[in-house]
């Protein structure tokens, strides 16, 4: 029985994708210059602080790590502020859990003032008890310490702890560490046969979310 829930933000709970895979080739793009070729797919796995390094090494920009993430941030801010919506059926699922006690929190790679603009944006603040981000914790999903983190501040055991994520990767990550994973579905996720093996549960429309939470209870 699910008694917390650790979700991802972007691609589980935003349909936030389209702009996140273009964002780094956009940026250089906006600075007059060629991207590396695959440059989106590189930084696909990296936290914002590391996409910036790597951005700044393979372009030789004039600019500090410091002041790209700050470009590539106020480029997103704008979409989390005035773009961003949910995907289908997330808050009514979100809703459902609340009512049945489960305690929600978020885990995301993405920076807390963009975290904030997007779920003031789209109202589901609300339902989160608390919000760890990976710069915070200092650690990209490809370690399991950020779902560790959310876990101890829940305060609910591991096997009732399920993780929501729509990467196959921070999904491996977590089912590694021993957390009942929830795939959602996204488009930009190429690895769906390696996610779909890695998860407990395999939701493939956000849409059906209302009907599947039987299933966790």
């Amino acid at each position: 029985m699910i008694k917390g829930a650790i979700f991802d933000m972007d691609g589980t709970l935003l349909d936030s994708m389209p702009a996140w895979r273009s964002i780094a080739s956009r940026y250089v793009k906006s600075l007059g210059m060629i991207p590396q070729k695959g440059l989106d797919e590189r930084i696909r796995h990296k936290s914002m602080a590391e996409a910036a390094e790597y951005i700044n090494l393979h372009h030789k920009l004039q600019k500090t790590p410091e002041q790209i993430q700050n470009g590539v941030i106020e480029a997103m801010a704008q979409f989390y502020e005035n773009e961003v919506v949910c995907k289908p059926g997330i808050e009514k699922f979100l809703h459902q859990l609340k009512e049945r006690g489960v305690k929600l929190c978020i885990a995301t790679a993405t920076d807390r003032p963009l975290v904030k603009l997007a779920l003031e944006r789209t109202n589901i603040t609300h339902y989160f008890d608390a919000i760890f981000t990976c710069s915070e914790v200092g650690r990209g999903k490809a370690t399991p310490d950020i779902y560790e983190q959310a876990l101890a501040f829940l305060g609910t055991k591991k096997q009732e702890t399920y993780v929501f994520e729509d990467a196959s990767y921070a999904a491996a990550t977590a089912h590694r560490a021993g957390f009942p994973v929830v795939a959602i579905y996204d488009k930009y996720e190429p690895e769906q046969k390696v996610i779909k093996k890695l998860a407990r549960f395999y939701v493939e429309d956000t849409l059906d979310l209302a009907d599947f939470i039987t299933e966790l209870f």
